[in-house]
């Protein structure tokens, strides 16, 4: 089963990415992070941000996820070759396929 979570949370200070990468994931969508595989690290000088993706590949229960009220409106599971099909389409914005190739490449 493939994942991609990216998760979109803030770090307090002095944290480091990849705990508030894996407390984003179980507060969003239930899922308990274990191995996290870093698949981008980009700096944004506009909003003075420095962002992490990571790969998250679980064994979990499609019935795990519970997705946080007001912050997760939704969910998919997708294979590998569905994964690469989305990215190829004009439904994946173009920053997202450039913060990606390369993890792209590397499975294709």
């Amino acid at each position: 089963m493939w994942t991609e979570t990216i998760s979109c949370c803030r770090g307090i200070s002095g944290k480091r990415p990849t705990p508030a990468s894996r407390r984003s994931a179980r507060e969003e969508s239930g899922i308990e992070a274990g191995e996290l595989e870093e698949l981008y690290r980009t700096v944004s000088d506009r909003s003075h941000a420095i962002h992490h993706g990571y790969l998250c590949v679980t064994d979990a229960p499609k019935t795990s996820v519970a997705l946080q009220e007001g912050e997760t409106i939704g969910y998919r599971w997708i294979g590998r070759e569905e994964l690469i099909a989305f990215f190829d389409s004009d439904r994946c914005i173009s920053a997202q396929k450039e913060r990606l190739k390369g993890f792209l490449d590397s499975i294709r």
